[in-house]
């Protein structure tokens, strides 16, 4: 069986505790994968099935860390005549700081030919929707949530685990905002995903990014 792997980098403009929300989500992957039903008998993994379910195993690392948090809550959404009741993906509170974030997921394909760009397209509509709930108040830092799926299709399995480093590689050198996490666990590396059946997920990838006040 493959190694995990994992890793992040959180830039100076983010508080240290965001290196152990970070951690923690490594461990949600790795406790639901390892510990649950699902995840002993068949290999399963959180990250695999849709944006919920990626801000929930968030959501959990934060409360590890004694954050409090509220999800998928109503709130006012945008300004002017574009204003209206919506919901906002996250909140938590820590450190005497309140923090929003509205979250996106991206699926990706990796092959010879498809290589992610780690650019500000990736996180431009999360920041827009974070934008549209936070009204710039300034007792309150919005996030753009970012979780990149990337997927492998079975003509590539021999390959997925150089895919994968290639992907960390170019993360890491690019470094393309205030932070950002990875998490491939070995053992997906192997299965195709319980959601899909078709393509390798074998890694996610998590980017955040504040708005300009």
């Amino acid at each position: 069986m493959e190694r995990d792997l994992h890793g992040y980098r959180v830039n100076s403009e983010f508080p240290s505790g965001f290196s152990s929300f970070i951690e923690s989500w490594f461990d949600v992957i790795y406790d639901y994968e390892k510990n649950t039903r699902f995840g002993r008998e068949r290999g399963d993994s959180i990250y695999w099935y849709n944006e919920r379910a990626n801000v929930g195993a968030f959501a959990s690392a934060l409360s590890r860390n004694k954050a409090s948090v509220i999800e998928e809550y109503t709130c006012r959404k945008g300004v002017g005549a574009d204003n209206g009741l919506g919901r906002a993906d996250i909140s938590f509170f820590y450190d005497n700081e309140w923090y929003l974030a509205e979250a996106k997921i991206h699926w990706k394909k990796l092959s010879p030919r498809s290589k992610i760009s780690f650019d500000n397209k990736l996180l431009s509509s999360s920041l827009m929707d974070a934008n549209r709930s936070w009204h710039g108040d300034t007792g309150t830092i919005a996030l753009g949530l970012n979780f990149v799926v990337p997927s492998i299709h079975p003509s590539y399995k021999n390959d997925i685990t150089e895919y994968v480093k290639d992907c960390i590689a170019q993360l890491e050198e690019t470094n393309p905002c205030g932070f950002w996490a990875y998490c491939a666990p070995g053992r997906l590396r192997d299965l195709q995903s319980s959601n899909d059946e078709k393509n390798y997920f074998p890694m996610v990838i998590m980017l955040g990014e504040k708005c300009n006040p």
